[in-house]
């Protein structure tokens, strides 16, 4: 079956700049619901460029950024974009460098998602602090 709202561009290793080119297709496609970037290297920087369309994704249900190398200052800027994403019901961060800044950034962003089923922060640095 073929999923007209669902966007699955893993492992291309598109990189940060890949991911700044992708966010701009991405801001038209508001119906999107899932979304699926994982393994693709786009660090901070790409995080932060996906950041600025991913508000606009009102109906995004599943979102998986996981094995992109992005540490605190990428999840804190897609942090701040997750709360208006109320329908998100899976998120997918594993293996990243996500600390235990990163974690408290997302904690914030997280708060007010009452579909959230699904979090995977499997295989970061998170330590005790993080997950307080």
């Amino acid at each position: 079956m073929v999923c007209k709202r669902c966007l699955r561009q893993g492992a291309n290793h598109i990189g940060p700049i890949g991911a700044a080119e992708l966010s701009k297709g991405l801001a038209g496609l508001s119906l999107l619901q899932h979304l699926d970037l994982a393994s693709n290297c786009v660090g901070d920087v790409g995080a932060t460029e996906l950041s600025k369309c991913l508000g606009g994704l009102l109906h995004l249900q599943h979102l998986s950024l996981a094995r992109n190398k992005i540490r605190d200052a990428g999840v804190s800027e897609l942090s701040k974009v997750l709360e208006v994403l109320l329908q998100l019901q899976h998120l997918s961060l594993g293996e990243n460098q996500i600390g235990d800044a990163g974690a408290a950034e997302l904690s914030k962003g997280l708060a007010g998602l009452s579909q959230l089923q699904h979090l995977d922060l499997g295989d970061n640095f998170i330590g005790d602090a993080g997950a307080a």
